[in-house]
């Protein structure tokens, strides 16, 4: 139901969590990426996709066509190789298997490509915008440039927090990271609203 209120926008729903095969029939449409972490609801074991997922999006060895920034096939892929691999160094059998749907049909593909049916639409699918364009876009307009430093400042606060996790009481902890969060969220509503990030 909340989906169906983006009608022109492409949306990406990324489910990391054991069991999440199912999310991909039922959430499937046009103009959307479904990700999950397994291809059905009975591969219940703990799930390792969604970190190796996260990290590959401040990783040059995600970024395999070298344009400086990690599309969500990229992510897909690279998460997926490194789930494999962690399963092999600990002598496991692989109990998660990672789905990507980006053609509505409600069919995930375990190895979807840049040429399709499953991935097309990904690989075009960015989290932010190239660097280099970021950087000539904040050069030419000062305002741009404020909230980039701005942006810059409060994920260097929340990366702090996060260091000192274990020193704080789990209340401080989470009304400070909500703050931040709540901030950084503002400066990338703002972002958006200029151009500065997609």
């Amino acid at each position: 139901m909340w989906l169906s209120a983006f009608t022109t926008q492409t949306v990406a729903v990324v489910n990391a969590a054991s069991a999440s095969g199912g999310f991909v029939p039922a959430v499937a449409a046009d103009r959307r990426i479904v990700v999950t972490a397994t291809r059905s609801p009975r591969e219940r074991d703990h799930s390792h996709f969604g970190g190796f997922f996260v990290n590959a999006f401040a990783l040059d060895d995600a970024d395999v066509d070298k344009d400086e920034r990690v599309s969500l096939l990229e992510a897909f892929s690279y998460a997926t190789g490194e789930v494999q691999r962690r399963y092999e160094s600990e002598n496991e059998m692989l109990t998660e298997h990672a789905l990507l749907d980006d053609d509505g049909d409600g069919e995930g593909a375990l190895e979807p490509t840049a040429e399709g049916p499953d991935g097309a639409v990904a690989n075009r699918f960015f989290l932010a915008a190239a660097p280099a364009a970021v950087a000539q876009a904040a050069a030419d307009d000062p305002e741009l440039a404020a909230l980039l430093a701005d942006k810059q400042r409060v994920e260097d606060a929340i990366a702090a927090l996060r260091g000192r996790r274990a020193e704080l009481s789990e209340d401080e902890y989470d009304d400070r990271l909500e703050a931040l969060l709540v901030e950084l969220a503002g400066i990338n509503r703002a972002l958006r609203d200029r151009g500065g990030a997609r």
